[in-house]
This record gives structure tokens, C-alpha cells and sequence, in this order.
């Protein structure tokens, strides 16, 4: 997780490089996520390898859970 949060950083301080270079967020953000996207796919991929074996190794069915915090989330307010 901490090399994902590693990666994320860096993603976010080539996004403010190219926001001063283009002036625009949104361009900005896609140069930087082209520029970071193998490392970025591998940390994910980490996590999501991580996650799974977590909820194995705890006999938490993660797909039922998961329905259950997005029907909790559907009547919750988010303000």
C-alpha cells in the first residue's frame, strides 16, 4: 500500500508539472496517468493481490460484502 501511495505522489506532482505547462486540469491529469500507468496498473494489482488474500485468509466473502456497503451507501447522505 505504501508504494501505491509512493506512486500516486508522483502521479499527482507530474500533474501539477504539466498543469503549468498546459493550463489545463484535465490535460494535465492525462499526461501524468500515460506517463505512470505501468507502475500505477503493478501497485494496484499489488493491492488487489493483497486484498484478496485478507479477505481469504479472514473467510470474508469480499463480493458480499462489498454489495452490502453499496446498498448501505445508497440511503446514506453524503452531506
Amino acid at each position: 500500500m505504501g508504494e501505491l501511495g509512493a506512486e500516486l505522489k508522483q502521479v499527482w506532482a507530474a500533474q501539477e508539472t504539466h498543469y503549468k505547462k498546459v493550463g489545463n486540469r484535465r490535460e494535465a491529469q492525462d499526461r501524468a496517468l500515460q506517463e505512470h500507468l505501468p507502475h500505477l496498473r503493478e501497485e494496484l494489482a499489488d493491492c488487489l493481490a493483497y486484498l484478496l488474500k485478507l479477505a481469504s485468509y479472514t473467510g470474508i466473502d469480499l463480493e458480499e460484502a462489498y454489495l452490502e456497503k453499496m446498498r448501505t451507501n445508497v440511503g446514506r447522505n453524503w452531506g
